[in-house]
This record gives structure tokens, C-alpha cells and sequence, in this order.
């Protein structure tokens, strides 16, 4: 059973990797149909490095150090091979792991109404995650491209909304991983202000631009 839960869990991180990196060139105004290669390539390679990182640093580490393997080298990639701007780039990024909030969303309620398994919580997650990539990419990746014909200023005003909740979020997860620990009040006292504050950022993004 624990084996089945490590597996699930890896296939969870697999799915959300594909869905932050295909949001992500979405909110760049990078699409599959004009970009089929990069996208490819690009999710092989990302696929590739965390492989690598889970064999040589462990789970654990892995899971902790995303923002390292994942989100500036992808920023990097937005920025300089298709050539977007570094506050597109961020912004596109970081929006994009503002996105993956609904899919916890769903895994906590499955988890919740089945005895709060660990198991049901990945397996819902992964079932949401195609049908919520195509809702984004439908409704809210064309408010997110015209945001580059907008000023420098309330490019950056934006830039903070998806950069504070990341900052919130990872803090709560990543580092302070209170339901890893046992310290589950904390986990539960911390969910409304990170959805609150993933509420307000996704109505910035149709009402800002």
C-alpha cells in the first residue's frame, strides 16, 4: 500500500508538472498548435531533470527544491528561447502554479469525504487535471496574453498578486509542510488565506486586464 502511495504521489507531481508547463506557455501566448515542438521538447526535458533529481536527491528534496528545477528554468526557458519579456515570463509562471490551487482544492475534498486518504487525494488530482487545463486555456490564457499590451506599471502591479501568493504558498507547503509533520491545524488554519488570496488574484486577472 505505501508503494502504491509513493507511486501515485510521483504520477500526482508528474501531472502538475505537465499542467504548469503547458499553462505557463498558454499565458505566454506560446500554444501548442504553433509550438508542438517546444512544448515536446520541453516537457521531455523538465521530465528528464526531476528523474535525475529524484535519483540523486531523494523525494523529499525533490518536492522541496521545485522552485529551482522547475520554475526559474522555466522562466528562463519563456524568456530566452521564445523571447518574451522577463515580467511575461515570470508572471506566466508563476500564474500558472496559481492554477494547480484548484486541483488541491478537489484533492482535499475527496480526502476529506474518504477519510482524508492520502491515496484519493492524488488520484482525484490527476483525473481533474486535463479537463482543468483545457478550462484554463480556454477562459482565462486570452485575458493573460493581452496583458502584454499593457503599460510597464500595471505589468508590475500584476507581477505581485501570482508572486505573493507563490511566496505564501510555498511557505506553507513546501517548507513549513505541516501535514507531513503531523501539525494539521496549522495546514487547515493556512488553507483559507491561501484560497482567499487565490480568489482575489484569479479576479485581478479578468478585472486588471
Amino acid at each position: 500500500m505505501a508503494e502504491l502511495a509513493t507511486v501515485l504521489n510521483l504520477i500526482n507531481y508528474i501531472f502538475v508538472l505537465i499542467f504548469g508547463i503547458v499553462v505557463s506557455f498558454y499565458f505566454a501566448d506560446i500554444p501548442w498548435e504553433d509550438n508542438k515542438k517546444l512544448h515536446i521538447y520541453t516537457l521531455m526535458g523538465f521530465i528528464l531533470l526531476q528523474v535525475v533529481c529524484y535519483m540523486l536527491l531523494g523525494e523529499h528534496t525533490m518536492y522541496k527544491s521545485y522552485p529551482f528545477l522547475i520554475h526559474i528554468p522555466l522562466i528562463l526557458v519563456i524568456r530566452f528561447i521564445c523571447h518574451r519579456n522577463i515580467y511575461i515570463s515570470s508572471i506566466a509562471v508563476l500564474s500558472a502554479y496559481l492554477m494547480c490551487t484548484p486541483r488541491k482544492w478537489f484533492g482535499t475534498v475527496a480526502a476529506y469525504i474518504f477519510n482524508d486518504m492520502p491515496m484519493i487525494s492524488d488520484i482525484t488530482t490527476i483525473i481533474v487535471t486535463i479537463p482543468l487545463i483545457l478550462v484554463v486555456i480556454k477562459y482565462l490564457s486570452p485575458y493573460m496574453i493581452r496583458l502584454k499590451n499593457e503599460s510597464k506599471t500595471i505589468i508590475s502591479l500584476f507581477f505581485l498578486l501570482p508572486l505573493t501568493y507563490y511566496i505564501l504558498e510555498y511557505t506553507f507547503t513546501a517548507m513549513v509542510t505541516p501535514l507531513q509533520t503531523g501539525h494539521r491545524q496549522a495546514a487547515l488554519w493556512a488553507q483559507p488565506i491561501l484560497a482567499a488570496l487565490a480568489a482575489v488574484s484569479e479576479v485581478a486577472t479578468v478585472v486588471v486586464i
